[in-house]
């Protein structure tokens, strides 16, 4: 036995404390640390530019990038604006080919640098079946010429300042542009009568011999101008209806007519300063006898200008007592 006195213990009992009960951990507070909300900056910036992107990639397939080229449009015609330069709202009204009328939204203006700002301006028509229309008649009150070529070959717009047209044979077909701004043509033959018989004609100059003859007879035809004022008016493109008037046909052929001579001539008008003698009138000393006369009283005279209304003369001034 062991005494208790002694301070020991049996071997079978262990000295050593137990360990303490842990408590159970505690539930993450609902907060966020700087990396997250970085990380959700991030991806709210990505979202947000997957956004603009798809409607970039959306707008750019709406954007209208081929037109039509119409000659029977008055003006430059579109479903939408995008990628246009909107100037303002439009009340216009368009007429339909099936006689339907369409209401214009806005009014734009084409981002085509290469044209005048005249040529440029486009009228938005939501319910345009067509998604552009391209006006010929626009192009040509803006100082353009449209050339339809043929098959395949495209259409091209030409700046009239810098196009000059030379045709070797007369058209087929001519027409003439109505009030409305469309071209119309003749389905006729004009060069037949009432009755539907031929009619012969002798208004052209295709049956000349030679081009200096053609060139001869336009000159006439145009009144006899100088070369000058012909040379400059077929560069400004005032001749291109006639044939063969080409500044190299008219530098080569031009005819010194003295009509042209006569009618520019700058002379100094006959007799301004002539140094004959002047014929004298004879006349009948008897018919133009003049009698001296005989002086009876003296006559003050003065010469006025009735326009301005007043008279000045030294005059003796007022008399202190008024005569009877």
């Amino acid at each position: 036995m062991y005494l208790a006195t002694t301070g020991s213990l049996p071997p079978h009992v262990s000295t050593k404390q137990p360990p303490p009960i842990k408590p159970p951990p505690k539930p993450p507070k609902d907060r966020l640390t700087k990396t997250n909300v970085r990380w959700a900056n991030i991806r709210a910036l990505r979202t947000t530019r997957r956004v603009e992107k798809a409607a970039i990639n959306e707008a750019i397939e709406e954007a209208i990038e081929e037109a039509i080229m119409d000659s029977g449009s008055t003006s430059h015609f579109f479903q939408n604006g995008i990628g246009m330069k909107l100037t303002g709202p439009s009340s216009k009204q368009v007429s339909a080919a099936n006689g339907g009328i369409m209401q214009a939204s806005n009014t734009a203006e084409l981002p085509l640098t290469a044209l005048r700002t005249s040529a440029k301006q486009a009228v938005i028509v939501p319910n345009l079946k067509s998604k552009a229309l391209l006006s010929v008649g626009k192009f040509s009150d803006a100082g353009y010429t449209t050339i339809f070529h043929p098959h395949d070959e495209g259409v091209t717009v030409h700046d009239n300042k810098h196009f000059e047209l030379t045709v070797k044979s007369p058209p087929v077909l001519q027409g003439w542009r109505q009030a409305g701004g469309l071209w119309t043509v003749p389905i006729v033959d004009l060069a037949k009568d009432s009755n539907g018989l031929d009619v012969d004609q002798a208004n052209n100059v295709y049956e000349l011999p030679s081009t200096g003859e053609v060139v001869r007879f336009l000159h006439a035809a145009l009144g006899f101008p100088t070369k000058a004022t012909l040379l400059a008016a077929i560069r400004k493109g005032n001749l291109v209806t006639f044939p063969g008037m080409t500044t190299e046909n008219v530098s080569r052929f031009f005819p010194e007519s003295d009509e042209t001579q006569k009618g520019h001539m700058r002379q100094t008008k006959q007799g301004v300063r002539s140094t004959k003698a002047k014929d004298v009138d004879i006349k009948d000393d008897s018919m133009n006898t003049i009698n001296p006369g005989i002086k009876k009283q003296d006559v003050y005279v003065r010469v006025f200008d009735a326009t301005k209304r007043s008279m000045y003369s030294d005059q003796t001034g007022k008399f202190p007592i008024t005569s009877a």
